[in-house]
């Protein structure tokens, strides 16, 4: 899992110079489909951010239209997210989306990504940033957004 951790410091550097504010200033969501393999590359993606200074938010079980939402809410409005998915792959792949205000990484973005990536060392949280993180129980959050949604456009009707 050491290139998950490389990606992660690399997303939290292009982050910082996105935003242009330092990492300890960033608030990123990361959340999982239900892959076996998920729990690992999550984990090891938090492991990056916290080395890398950045704030990270454990959102669990979670839908990638769910973390997009993430970065909109008001009551999170978080810097960027990261899904850890592969969609429509079979169960034994993973991957990992990532969006930030403007939208989802596209195919230059991810180049970019992973050649920052390449050229870093691993790097592992010390024992007052290891597993401190908050959790958010997002799902809940995007199904509360869309009944509300649909019971306006039911009423509207």
């Amino acid at each position: 899992m050491w290139i998950v951790n490389r990606i992660a410091q690399a997303f939290v550097a292009r982050c910082e110079k996105k935003y242009n504010k330092p990492a300890a200033q960033l608030n990123i969501a990361v959340g999982m489909d239900t892959r076996i393999s998920g729990k690992e590359i999550m984990s090891a993606f938090m492991d990056g951010l916290l080395c890398a200074g950045a704030h990270g938010i454990d959102c669990g079980i979670a839908t990638t239209p769910a973390m997009y939402m993430s970065l909109v809410f008001e009551e999170t409005a978080y810097d960027a997210a990261v899904m850890v998915t592969a969609s429509h792959l079979p169960p034994n792949r993973n991957g990992m989306k990532f969006f930030d205000r403007d939208g989802g990484y596209d195919k230059p973005d991810i180049t970019e990504l992973l050649n920052a990536a390449a050229e870093l060392e691993d790097g592992f949280p010390d024992e007052t940033q290891a597993r401190n993180y908050e959790c958010y129980e997002l799902v809940e959050r995007y199904a509360e957004d869309l009944c509300d949604k649909i019971k306006n456009e039911v009423n509207a009707a």
